[in-house]
């Protein structure tokens, strides 16, 4: 499949997907369904990881979350902003945080096409071209490198809005 086959085959599942939008009412009777799908775009992983590698010796993971085991490096910025605010490195999603099992919202809601411009001290980077190549097929806004300890794992939750994962180490 050709470059620009793979970019027009990417666009239209998203399209598909986005035009069935999923039952988020909750989480509870999460089905996995065609909103989880893989997508013909490609990255070389042995790229990602020196990328990966490159950047945490430039950036540090950021986050009120890290004591939970969680750090986010910004790829993408609102335009100007510079040091990041906490919402902007996590952000809105539903969790049932408690033994009341009632789901619940956490955080604030992030305008994710605000973040247009790409982050400056990632932009020699692989990231770069993962953010670019993302943008062709795509009209994508946040994107973030987001860690997470060892023997830690997300809480079952649910996003407010379709999200592309892309794993770099795992």
């Amino acid at each position: 499949m050709s470059t620009e086959q793979s970019i027009k085959h990417d666009q239209q599942q998203m399209a598909e997907w986005l035009s069935q939008r999923p039952d988020t009412e909750s989480v509870a009777q999460f089905m996995p369904g065609p909103g989880i799908q893989k997508l013909d775009v490609r990255f070389d992983i042995n790229k990602l990881k020196a990328a990966l590698q490159e950047v945490t010796e430039r950036v540090q993971y950021a986050g009120e979350h890290q004591d939970q085991g969680f750090g986010a490096i910004n790829v993408t910025r609102r335009p100007g902003v510079e040091v990041p605010t906490s919402n902007d490195l996590s952000g809105r999603y539903w969790l049932r945080a408690d033994e009341r099992y009632v789901e619940e919202p956490q955080e604030e809601v992030v305008d994710e096409f605000a973040f247009t411009e790409l982050e400056p001290a990632l932009a020699d980077t692989y990231f770069a071209n993962v953010h670019a190549e993302l943008c062709a097929r795509f009209a994508i806004g946040r994107v973030r490198i987001l860690a997470k300890g060892l023997y830690n794992c997300n809480s079952w939750h649910r996003d407010p809005e379709p999200r592309l994962h892309i794993p770099i180490i795992s």
